[in-house]
């Protein structure tokens, strides 16, 4: 009974009571298949491989997301190595720092926004080697280091820019 002394009816109770044409929703019976497969892949010995969220995403562009989180990480360390020549003694631009640390965590941060895609996709996160950055960035031919390294940077985005095209692309 509620407050005004009238009984509550659950939907399916009112479309069997007062005998109306209502469509009714068995949200047990619509999954059943889906629970069968979770089932009978829960004894099977790759379960561990599988995803029951995996629809329509291929092995093709799992593996192709894999290697994108690759390039966002080893572009982070190499930002992260730029940051650190910049934070010397003997070089000290504090502006340089700021900016490469900064750009380290955004590519960090993209690699994690991929690792999260992967999970929703029903794919598996496999981290690969990073490749250690150079030490030292002084410019070459004369450039300044301040120069150099933002060569380097934008060269690097480029990069990174063509790969996510080709991603696009799977």
């Amino acid at each position: 009974m509620n407050g005004s002394g009238s009984s509550v009816r659950t939907f399916a109770q009112v479309s069997k009571e007062d005998n109306h044409d209502l469509v009714q929703f068995q949200p047990f019976d619509e999954v059943k298949s889906e629970l069968t497969q979770v089932e009978e892949s829960e004894m099977s010995s790759s379960s561990m491989e599988d995803s029951f969220a995996r629809v329509g995403y291929s092995r093709e562009a799992e593996q192709a997301v894999n290697e994108q989180i690759n390039v966002e990480y080893n572009m982070s360390y190499a930002y992260h190595a730029i940051s650190s020549y910049f934070n010397r003694d003997n070089v000290a631009l504090p502006g340089f720092v700021s900016y490469f640390r900064d750009a380290s965590i955004e590519e960090r941060d993209h690699a994690q926004m991929l690792m999260d895609f992967q999970t929703v996709r029903g794919g598996h996160t496999r981290l690969a080697h990073i490749t250690a950055p150079q030490a030292d960035f002084g410019g070459p031919h004369g450039k300044t280091d301040a120069l150099h390294a933002m060569e380097l940077a934008l060269s690097f985005e480029k990069l990174n820019f063509q790969k996510l095209k080709e991603l696009q692309g799977i």
